[in-house]
């Protein structure tokens, strides 16, 4: 059963959503989001029909270990595959590879990494790449909100106050791209 649930709260709000699942803590701004729940997405294709139902464009959240307890989370959109190769030429590294979710530095759902969790990373070791696709987009983006059962609909401009208001610092690159 699929149901839109419009609510009205802050960046701040979707944060401690994702964190608490507790409305009431939120500080209430009239900014209005939209919050998709569906059931679980277990596949691209599951995500895109949904995405395409809503018309917003999905964002994959991959996070990636390095060498030394380094992490990236890395935003792109829709059906696009990340080039690792890239990743290690730019940041001078000599491996990277997928996460797991029990190595990550916050506590992550399977099929639920979001970048709306990142105020938890306290020390910040994750660092957060973003596809130079992404800040062209003019449809809202969606992220899920630490599981992969609801999806709220941020603009690129909307992410990037959230990173801001949190001091979450991130990089612009094409990470499609070989180098």
């Amino acid at each position: 059963m699929k149901r839109i649930v419009i609510v009205l709260f802050s960046i701040t709000c979707v944060s401690l959503y994702a964190m608490n699942s507790d409305f009431r803590r939120c500080d209430m701004r009239s900014e209005f989001n939209t919050v998709i729940e569906h059931e679980p997405i277990t596949s691209v294709d599951e995500g895109l029909s949904i995405s395409n139902e809503h018309n917003f464009v999905p964002v994959k959240n991959i996070l990636l270990k390095a060498p030394g307890g380094l992490f990236f989370l890395c935003l792109i959109g829709g059906n696009n595959k990340i080039n690792l190769k890239s990743i290690k030429k730019l940041f001078g590294i000599s491996s990277i590879r997928f996460a797991r979710l029990d190595e990550a530095p916050i506590e992550f759902q399977k099929g639920g990494v979001t970048p709306l969790l990142l105020p938890l990373d306290l020390e910040h070791k994750i660092e957060v790449l973003i596809d130079s696709e992404l800040p062209n987009m003019t449809r809202k983006m969606g992220f899920h909100l630490n599981d992969n059962c609801s999806t709220v609909l941020l603009t690129f401009n909307e992410v990037l106050d959230f990173f801001n208001e949190y001091g979450i610092t991130y990089k612009i690159f094409n990470l499609k791209k070989d180098f």
